[in-house]
């Protein structure tokens, strides 16, 4: 076993605000893939902006919000699930807070799905 540090930080851009990314793998060969865990602080706000690939948002904790292209809020709780399109505008954020695995990835997500 090895204790690993992995890099972490308040997300300031897209004014976002009482967001911080811990990203936990980054794999950049053919296929790219990346992880976050994001914590969502009361109150908080990940800006509007685009994905660059296939990106996996799963709340694991708490609830909050989203919203894609259309700009719509929709509320979102621990155990769901959205998937936002590569290119697609989208933010989200929370009232009480949350936390969330993001993963990012150049295949789509919903491939493997059950």
């Amino acid at each position: 076993m090895e204790f690993i540090s992995l890099l972490t930080g308040e997300e300031s851009r897209f004014d976002s605000k009482q967001v911080r990314l811990w990203e936990a793998a980054v794999l950049d060969g053919a296929e790219k893939t990346r992880v976050h865990i994001a914590q969502y602080d009361k109150e908080a706000l990940l800006g509007r902006h685009p994905t660059n690939l296939w990106q996996l948002f799963m709340v694991i904790e708490g609830s909050g919000w989203v919203a894609g292209e259309d700009n719509v809020l929709h509320a979102i709780s621990a155990g769901e699930a959205v998937v936002w399109h590569p290119g697609e505008e989208h933010k989200s954020g929370s009232a009480t807070g949350m936390s969330v695995l993001i993963l990012s990835s150049t295949n789509d997500p919903r491939q493997n799905a059950a």
